[in-house]
């Protein structure tokens, strides 16, 4: 996890971090989270966007080859889902800590 995290700290500057795969955000509009296939490996960026703080969220190494993530927002509102139906794998990251858990 890397807080204060612009988009540009995963790409070279002009080129973009890497492919956008799935975006959810909160109910009440506060928080964008948009899960990209970066070059090295995949990673959630968390926008909070009252003020423009946000926070890169880095997925294990091992899912980089994975293009057909699903990502939900819990009904709780206090984790994201993510799921590949081909590769039998399944991540939830925990809002508050901003904690991943391979389950």
């Amino acid at each position: 996890r890397q807080m204060g995290c612009p988009l540009e700290h995963h790409g070279d500057l002009g080129h973009p971090p890497g492919e956008p795969l799935a975006r959810v955000g909160s109910d009440d509009g506060s928080w964008v989270y948009t899960l990209y296939r970066g070059r090295e490996h995949p990673f959630v960026h968390a926008l909070e966007t009252t003020q423009g703080n946000s926070v890169c969220i880095d997925l294990p190494h091992r899912t980089l080859a994975i293009t057909d993530w699903k990502m939900a927002l819990s009904p709780s509102g206090t984790s994201l889902e993510l799921v590949s139906p081909s590769a039998k794998t399944t991540a939830r990251i925990i809002l508050d800590e901003f904690r991943v858990e391979m389950l």
